[in-house]
């Protein structure tokens, strides 16, 4: 077994770390929830969050050690532990969290498209001031999205039985909205509708936006940009 941890309280009593351990002869890794302990005691597990590496020049812990952020992939409810090959990418996203000691429980998340350039925390040492990477945060997004909509492409022009979940049945997925899709009532241009349509549920469900619909404007030249006319 190994453990990914980072560096404890400035008291050293507390600490977040995560395990990984070989499943057998198999050469599969399973990750275990991400920990907050006291001492040699665990005192909570994280069952969403992939614990990835700060900043040598991040101070993870506010000055009172009573706080302590995190960048993490956050997964579903319930992920880890999980093998690694298992992890359902789809669904993650690169997260700062903040985490307290005296309410045993992420107090605060930051959705993020890039690493951030810095981050710190406010005076009163409750919170973190992040400094974006809005260009390569915009880059990432704006593959991201061009990644979705192609395999949305792909699903609408397939023959082939649908093996397993079915994406339509997803209001997550823009294949959900592609298959409603009607120029003469929706628009021009399938990739906004379905992406402004989806918002509309994320916003509904109270969840994060990934990206909105006007991110590939400039890539989609006029006219050649319905699916329709890809099958």
């Amino acid at each position: 077994m190994s453990t990914f941890s980072y560096k404890p309280s400035p008291d050293g009593i507390y600490r977040l770390s995560q395990s990984t351990h070989s499943l057998g002869g198999s050469g599969l890794l399973e990750i275990g929830p991400l920990t907050l302990h006291e001492g040699d005691e665990s005192l909570v597990f994280f069952n969403r969050y992939l614990l990835l590496s700060c900043r040598k020049e991040w101070n993870c812990w506010n000055p009172e050690g009573t706080r302590c952020f995190f960048l993490a992939k956050r997964y579903p409810e319930g992920t880890f532990p999980e093998a690694e090959d298992d992890l359902p990418e789809d669904k993650a996203e690169l997260v700062i969290a903040v985490v307290s000691v005296a309410l045993r429980k992420v107090v605060h998340e930051t959705v993020l498209g890039a690493r951030p350039l810095s981050v710190r925390w406010n005076p009163t040492g409750e919170w973190v001031v992040i400094t974006r990477d809005e260009q390569r945060e915009q880059e990432i997004l704006k593959g991201r999205a061009r990644s979705e909509y192609d395999r949305a492409l792909s699903y609408m022009r397939s023959t082939e039985s649908i093996q397993g979940d079915d994406p339509a049945d997803d209001p997550t997925r823009l294949e959900h909205y592609l298959m409603n899709y009607d120029a003469r009532y929706c628009g021009p241009d399938p990739f906004a509708y379905a992406v402004r349509q989806r918002n509309l549920f994320l916003q509904a469900e109270k969840r994060a936006i990934p990206y909105d619909e006007h991110i590939l404007e400039e890539k989609n030249p006029p006219g050649d940009n319905d699916f329709r006319n890809l099958l």
